[in-house]
C-alpha cells in the first residue's frame, strides 16, 4: 500500500460543514472526544472516548446540530451528540484507496 498517499487524515476541531459534507458522501468516521457530554436519552457523559458518527440532525425548530453516533457502549442503538458538546475532538477522515 502506497503511504504517500494520507488515507487517514485526522482533524481537531471538525466544524459542522466538514461533518455534513463526509456524511452526505456516505463517508462515516471516527470521533475522539475530550471530556464528551452526555447524549439525549442517556445517564452518564462520555468523557474521553472515541465513537464512530454515522450521520447528522439539523433541529431547525431550536437551532441545533446532533451528531448520530454508533459507540461500544449500546452497539445497537444510535445516539445524538449536540454538536460540540466536548471539550476537545479530533475527527478521523478514511479515504478508501483506489
Amino acid at each position: 500500500m502506497d503511504t504517500s498517499d494520507n488515507w487517514a487524515p485526522n482533524q481537531y476541531f471538525p466544524s459542522w460543514t466538514d461533518v455534513k459534507n463526509k456524511i452526505d458522501s456516505n463517508r462515516p468516521f471516527t470521533l475522539a472526544m475530550l471530556l464528551g457530554g452526555t447524549a439525549i436519552g442517556r445517564n452518564s457523559s462520555y468523557g474521553n472516548h472515541v465513537v464512530a458518527c454515522v450521520g447528522y440532525k439539523e433541529d431547525t425548530e431550536t437551532n441545533q446540530n446532533f451528531l448520530i453516533l454508533h459507540d461500544t457502549w449500546e452497539p445497537l442503538q444510535e445516539t445524538y451528540l449536540a454538536f460540540g458538546n466536548w471539550w476537545g475532538a479530533m475527527a478521523t477522515w478514511v479515504r478508501p484507496q483506489n
